[in-house]
């Protein structure tokens, strides 16, 4: 995840850079897609491993044993999407606040993209 951290750093220090509106504007559709790609990976995996975190109804104690087992496979990872989607919402709010403030510095004439 301190990769993905870094890149994200690493487009508001871009953003930060340019000093042209249309370069600007260039840059701003290009984070819409790959920012909204990102939220959208992360969710499946989280939508993925959900379902594999709650134990199925009681079942003779070695399924039940093997369930429960399968489950903590899981929960490592599911716990870490979570974790990165907390970091992506929290990046992405700050590269559009960054996006926002260079688009007014420089006065340019369109409306920043939003992520969902």
């Amino acid at each position: 995840m301190g990769d993905v951290s870094n890149y994200l750093a690493s487009i508001e220090t871009r953003i930060g850079s340019i000093n042209d509106c249309a370069a600007l504007r260039a840059a701003a559709d290009d984070l819409t897609a790959e920012l909204s790609g990102m939220l959208a990976d992360v969710q499946a995996q989280i939508n993925a491993l959900a379902p594999l975190l709650v134990v199925p109804s009681p079942n003779p104690g070695a399924i039940v044993t093997w369930i429960t087992a399968l489950i903590a496979t899981y929960t490592a990872p599911y716990t870490a999407s979570l974790a990165e989607l907390a970091l992506l919402t929290a990046r992405i709010t700050a590269i559009l606040a960054t996006l926002e403030n260079k688009i007014s510095t420089l006065g340019c004439s369109f409306t920043p993209p939003t992520v969902p």
